[in-house]
């Protein structure tokens, strides 16, 4: 027979109990041991609740001081993690999410428990959810912006201790926080490792020629969108022959007075053989005095 526990005028559960409650819901051997605390080292007491590891960026954070929750940006800007404090079973629960361009890998945890996830085939824009047996939840959403060369995360992180009531925590921590896709370190290789556009065109379902939104996210896939000009260069624009090859637009015009084909100048001639004192070939004689 299944035991079912409610938490009726009970401000903080006995230790002991807190492990049987933790046991029965199957979530205790993902724990951390020691639990994550908010006043240690990487978070601490803040003005907003936010501890900055993440310094090359300018964040507009949400505030979250007068909360159970602290977080921590990470130093590399993907990301950040959080310290939850449920108070009800006087512990604390670590949560994490990461976003990192250059690896193209999104990581999500809770605790003990992790999940990657490809970035090349992840679905921006969509509703995930990341749960340890409906205990611990986060619920987040990705957008990318290839254009712009950032993401947008919200995020919102919950403890769960009843299935038929409120949540004992539930915080909104991040609000279409937009992070910056850094510059990745070149090697001279691809963004992709081993990278094929044969390989990534089948991936995406795609033959040529390519759609004009499918050149896009190849751009985007191999971190260059970010160095593209708009508008880009055309063979037809002015001084471009065909292949791309740039040409100086002459200064002159074949129909000027001494130029010939390919504006070559020719210089007029200053004398003629019909000219007074001039034979035929060139040669001067002098008129008679």
């Amino acid at each position: 027979m299944r035991q079912t526990y409610h938490l009726v005028g009970v401000t903080t559960l006995p230790s002991y109990f807190v492990q049987q409650v933790l046991n029965t819901a199957s979530v205790s051997q993902y724990l951390l041991e020691p639990s994550c605390n908010r006043l240690s080292s990487p978070f601490g007491t803040t003005y907003d609740g936010w501890m900055k590891g993440c310094t090359t960026q300018s964040l507009t954070l949400e505030y979250i001081k007068p909360t159970e929750t602290t977080c921590y940006t990470l130093p590399d800007c993907t990301g950040f993690q959080c310290c939850v404090d449920a108070s009800v079973i006087g512990r604390s629960f670590l949560y994490k999410i990461s976003v990192d361009a250059c690896k193209y890998k999104l990581t999500v945890g809770i605790e003990g428990l992790e999940y990657e996830q490809n970035l090349l085939t992840y679905k921006f824009g969509t509703q995930d959810k990341f749960y340890i047996n409906g205990v611990f939840k986060m619920d987040y959403q990705i957008e990318n912006l290839p254009i712009d060369g950032s993401y947008l995360l919200s995020v919102t992180l919950s403890v769960c201790l009843e299935a038929n009531d409120d949540c004992a925590v539930q915080r909104v921590v991040a609000s279409s926080l937009k992070l910056d896709k850094p510059t990745c370190t070149s090697n001279g290789q691809f963004a992709i490792p081993g990278f094929s556009l044969t390989d990534w065109k089948a991936s995406k379902g795609l033959s040529n020629p390519l759609p004009e939104y499918a050149a896009s996210l190849l751009m985007s896939d191999l971190n260059i969108a970010k160095f593209m000009q708009e508008p880009q260069c055309t063979i037809a624009s002015p001084g471009w022959q065909s292949g791309g090859k740039y040409t100086k637009e002459p200064q002159c015009t074949i129909a000027s007075p001494g130029w010939q084909s390919g504006c070559k100048y020719m210089k007029e001639p200053q004398c003629t053989i019909a000219s007074p004192g001039w034979q035929s070939g060139g040669k001067y004689m002098q008129e008679p005095q």
